[in-house]
């Protein structure tokens, strides 16, 4: 199957349902980049379809996953499975991963393993297609459109770590974008601060963002939020993460997810 022209396909019949839901395809870039910390290259029939419609996507039920998640489920499953690539795990059923094989590009399956309570890995279970999988999703949208929330309603939601070492130079570049800090530093929980960790909130395109820092100046950890908007608008997140790639100043998206904001 030629899985580009099978994507774009499914790109014109969702066209009359662009209100309700939303995806944002990868750049080959990211998809690379996965690839470089996955160590072997994607299937791909999951390859285009990560081109075409990306992991922060709410078309897809069965499909929704981010990075992180997919490289966590991997490095737990790659001593048994490391022909196959997680693509989904379901946060009411954390123990089932669902798996495609990654080595052979004629295998269209989607696999189900079990983990049990000892987080054992149990045999795989042959399931649907991942066509299959996108063919069923495609009718209940058009069944339930009219009950789903708006894009308009969507909220965007990213979460970042930067090293203490990258943090500087984070600050240094986003002040010549306009980053002040309006906080100052303090800690994260009052009157018992356990853990030691501390935040403190800057302002930048005019929204808040609460970093927050560990007891040695490590790790910091930040959110990002925003609507939905339309292409001739700027995403903030877009190029927050465009400067960073730009400055070459390293950074892990943990994760990303759209929230119905209704």
């Amino acid at each position: 199957m030629d899985y580009k022209e099978y994507y774009k396909e499914v790109k014109k019949r969702l066209e009359p349902f662009s209100e309700v839901i939303y995806f944002e395809p990868m750049t080959d870039e990211e998809v690379i980049d996965l690839e470089n910390r996955l160590g072997q290259t994607i299937n791909p029939m999951y390859r285009e379809y990560l081109l075409a419609f990306g992991m922060v996507q709410d078309a897809f039920e069965n499909l929704a996953t981010d990075t992180e998640s997919l490289l966590e489920d991997f490095e737990f499953i790659e001593e048994k499975y490391s022909n196959y690539l997680p693509i989904f795990s379901d946060e009411d059923f954390e123990d089932t991963i669902s798996l495609i094989n990654n080595k052979n590009p004629i295998d269209n399956y989607v696999y189900n393993v079990d983990i049990d309570s000892d987080d054992n890995i149990g045999k795989l279970k042959k399931t649907k297609t991942f066509q299959q999988i996108i063919e069923e999703s495609i009718f209940e949208i058009k069944q339930n459109y009219k009950n789903r929330c708006l894009n308009k309603d969507k909220v965007n939601s990213a979460e970042y770590s930067l090293s203490g070492r990258c943090f500087a130079d984070f600050i240094k570049v986003l002040e010549t974008e306009g980053l002040k800090q309006i906080k100052d530093w303090q800690p994260k929980y009052s009157p018992n601060n356990m853990f030691g960790d501390e935040i403190a909130i800057f302002e930048l395109f005019d929204q808040e963002i609460i970093i927050q820092r560990n007891l040695e100046d490590s790790i910091y950890i930040f959110d990002l939020e925003e609507a939905l908007i339309s292409e001739e608008n700027i995403s903030i997140i877009r190029k927050i993460e465009s400067l960073l790639k730009l400055n070459r100043i390293k950074f892990e998206k943990i994760e990303c997810k759209l929230i119905e904001n209704a």
